[in-house]
């Protein structure tokens, strides 16, 4: 907004905001000043003679009233200038004239493109600004969810109990933690056994009388302790591989162990 208060483009009520913010901010005075030295040192350096036909078209630009009332203006300077063409006085203010306003024109391009730069540069900036923040928050949530995980595991009404392998799992070792209180269960991991990319592990619960039922569907990962499925009355909690979306009956070929309660 300096910027373009230093141009002269900004609406009276901009205008008089920004004032009011010099008046306010003693330490933007700093930044109007050098913004108008800028604007003089451009200036002075594309200070070229420029085109015949290039003041015309800008009074065209100015407005239908205005621009009339210029070229009127103009038309009577040109007119006086026929009579005293030789007077050093109008000499000059025609030179200033012809340097002035083209270089005032390409100044007021200079800053809109750097406004407009500016406005880029800003906006990438906040885009990046709201990525980080996203991140930062979704960070903060895992962080949050793995205390409250610990935390659990370590209460009072916890059990930590052994998987007991199969013969083709041997390698496999973990823990399981039971809270019959809170009725909540994890599967704390120390080592599985490999699966294939669209395979999983599926957690189990077996009754007495009842069908195997399908609890949690987990893969092995970062994380090294995993929430899953508790089940009321479960006598035997198992573990197979299977299909990465899960199944409804057990694989008994793949079952790598399993964890009495």
């Amino acid at each position: 907004m300096l910027e373009y208060y230093v141009l002269g483009l900004l609406s009276d009520r901009e205008a008089q905001m920004v004032e009011g913010y010099l008046i306010q901010y003693p330490l933007l005075q700093a930044d109007y000043l050098e913004i108008q030295k800028t604007m003089q040192v451009y200036a002075k350096a594309k200070g070229i003679q420029p085109r015949k036909e290039l003041e015309q078209n800008l009074l065209l630009l100015i407005g239908a009233e205005g621009s009339k009332t210029v070229l009127e203006t103009k038309e009577g300077k040109h007119q006086a200038n026929k009579s005293d063409k030789n007077t050093k006085t109008d000499k000059g203010g025609a030179n200033w004239k012809s340097f002035a306003l083209p270089a005032l024109f390409a100044a007021a391009l200079f800053f809109s493109w750097y406004g407009y730069n500016k406005g880029l540069e800003y906006d990438n900036l906040q885009e990046e600004y709201n990525t980080y923040k996203e991140d930062c928050e979704t960070q903060q949530a895992n962080e949050t969810k793995r205390r409250n995980i610990y935390a659990n595991v370590n209460t009072p009404n916890n059990r930590t109990l052994e998987l007991t392998p199969t013969e083709n799992y041997k390698e496999t070792n973990l823990l399981f933690h039971n809270n019959e209180i809170d009725k909540r269960n994890y599967i704390q991991v120390k080592n599985l056994p490999q699966v294939a990319a669209n395979q999983a592990f599926q957690l189990w619960s077996l009754k007495d009388g009842v069908d195997p039922i399908p609890l949690t569907v987990f893969k092995n990962g970062d994380e090294l302790i995993i929430p899953v499925d508790f089940e009321e009355g479960t006598g035997t909690y198992a573990i197979t591989i299977e299909d990465e979306e899960g199944a409804t009956v057990p694989t008994l070929t793949r079952l790598i162990g399993t964890i009495g309660v």
